[in-house]
């Protein structure tokens, strides 16, 4: 029995409530309000872009922009908005207004983002389920390794999964009753998912197969509405990748964009994403339900949508072998379509166990178990002590010299975004060694150092400009930052150890940040205490 507008409208209110809670509680379960931002390379990026944003709007939109920009990446080195598309960073930046640009505020905002996803996924299982089982089905999705690590890495995918499927619903609602708002709906979903991430290719394929299944190619070609919306979104998402700085992730194409990329750990890590996100008994719910669906006449209902949930579950794989930077974690886009699966086979479980109440309860503990077992293992976000590093050297003013990061990708990160939070904005210039001391493309690879002696790199640090070099210690010998570590060693560098920073929970020797400072004419090296 359909439900009336208000009923259904306070029903969405609630879930989005209570998964709201749920996803702040599991990224605190995981520390993520208590430690750096290291859930991923790109989560500094992310951060640092609508940050930028957010102080452009403040500063009074000062022109031109690009000068703006380049002289916010020469003090926080790690913006990446012209990297990936605005739309992630702009409403970004819409939160942080009015609700501050603090490190939780922005959490807290990703948070909110990942629990709309799950309300759009919470939306379209209840076309066919029971909410006690769309709700639970959800709960269970936020706790897959994937999905869970997102939820409190700031990062787009989880917004783009949500355009994604909201544009697939909006063209499913067109080709069942054409009409403006449908079409309207698809095109500015569809537009958000572009010019939220390039990944959002996968519209198309999906859109295709959609088409083909309600049979209505001819309808779209007929219908000017549609093709007017879908027009206007191309003419506002097309010169975004085209005149951007370093859109289409830097060129992809130059280093490995479209092509064949069979490679064993590429198959490896696709094949076994379901097996780690679902684990055994999810995977045989799964092949129970997709079985009802293909097979059983009580069903029929699900088939135009369920043959699209197969085809994305066949298709979204492909781009991993096609486009080189697309990584198992944009699989999270066909969390929604696996769903679908998931419910029809604890559905037939419960029709097999009576349908009762009891049987329900069955049900619900195979979802229940095993999330419960997920969040249990679901590993703390890493903290690395860069907070304390950044403000024992946010206390020296910016006019003392720039600062130099020389550590692992998150590592520089980390630093950048750390201090970008706390200082006064422009404030301290910040550089990274990945910038000043080799070469590579985007994908890290074809590494080049840019100094080709001992002797170089010490002439190198010798006219540097920074007034400290922050390094992190403990990579294996042969690597740049070992070398660089080895060079401000000796006792000719002309650099000392001023402090010492252990990771958190590593006391041993390898495992630290270093801060480096001009030594005084007669001054050794000579390290000073460990400070906790």
């Amino acid at each position: 029995m359909r439900q009336d507008p208000p009923v259904r409208a306070r029903e969405y209110a609630a879930v989005f409530l209570i998964f709201t809670l749920m996803v702040v509680a599991q990224a605190w379960w995981g520390r993520a309000f208590h430690v750096e931002l290291t859930g991923s390379p790109d989560e500094s990026s992310h951060y640092l872009s609508g940050l930028m944003i957010h102080d452009y709007l403040r500063a009074g939109l000062p022109w031109p922009p690009m000068a703006y920009a380049q002289d916010y990446y020469a003090h926080y080195p790690k913006v990446a908005l012209g990297h990936w598309p605005p739309v992630y960073f702009l409403l970004q930046t819409l939160w942080a207004l009015p609700f501050g640009t603090a490190k939780a505020s922005a959490l807290f905002f990703h948070c909110v983002l990942s629990a709309l996803f799950l309300v759009a996924t919470y939306a379209l299982l209840r076309r066919w389920f029971e909410a006690w089982l769309s709700a639970l089905a959800c709960l269970f999705a936020l706790t897959m390794p994937e999905v869970a690590a997102l939820s409190r890495t700031l990062g787009s995918e989880l917004l783009l999964s949500g355009l994604v499927l909201a544009a697939l619903l909006f063209l499913e609602r067109f080709l069942q009753r054409p009409g403006l708002w449908p079409a309207v709906g698809f095109g500015g979903s569809a537009l958000l998912a572009v010019l939220t991430k390039g990944t959002a290719i996968m519209l198309i394929p999906l859109a295709a197969v959609l088409t083909t299944v309600y049979r209505g190619w001819l309808l779209l070609l007929r219908n000017r509405a549609l093709w007017c919306t879908v027009t206007m979104a191309a003419v506002l998402a097309v010169p975004w990748y085209l005149l951007a700085p370093d859109a289409l992730h830097e060129r992809v194409r130059r280093f490995g964009g479209p092509g064949l990329y069979f490679w064993k750990g590429r198959i490896d890590g696709t094949l076994g994403f379901w097996p780690e996100q679902l684990g055994w008994v999810g995977l045989l719910l799964v092949a129970a339900g997709m079985f009802a669906f293909l097979f059983l006449r009580r069903y029929q209902h699900l088939r135009p949508f369920g043959y699209l949930a197969l085809s994305a579950l066949a298709v979204i794989p492909l781009f991993r072998f096609t486009i080189l930077v697309w990584e198992v974690r944009h699989f999270v886009a066909m969390v929604p379509f696996v769903l679908i699966f998931l419910s029809l086979g604890i559905l037939e479980l419960v029709r097999l166990l009576g349908g009762g109440i009891p049987a329900r309860a069955a049900g619900a503990l195979l979802l229940v178990v095993p999330a419960l077992w997920h969040v249990r293992s679901l590993p703390p976000k890493p903290e690395i002590g860069l907070a304390s590093v950044v403000r024992h050297l946010a206390a020296w003013p910016p006019s003392a010299g720039p600062l130099l990061i020389v550590a692992g990708s998150i590592g520089e990160g980390a630093f950048v975004s750390e201090f970008a939070m706390i200082d006064h904005r422009p404030g301290h210039r910040i550089e990274r060694g990945s910038k000043l001391f080799i070469k590579s493309d985007f994908m890290a690879k074809h590494v080049v150092k840019r100094y080709q002696s001992p002797a170089e790199l010490a002439q190198m640090l010798s006219d540097l400009p920074h007034r400290a070099i922050v390094l992190e210690d403990g990579f294996e010998p042969g690597h740049y930052v070992t070398e660089i570590r080895g060079a401000l060693a000796a006792p000719s560098s002309g650099w000392r150890i001023e402090r010492e920073f252990p990771r958190p929970g590593r006391e041993t020797e390898r495992q630290r940040f270093l801060v480096w400072t001009r030594a005084p004419r007669s001054a050794t090296v000579t390290p000073t205490a460990h400070v906790h």
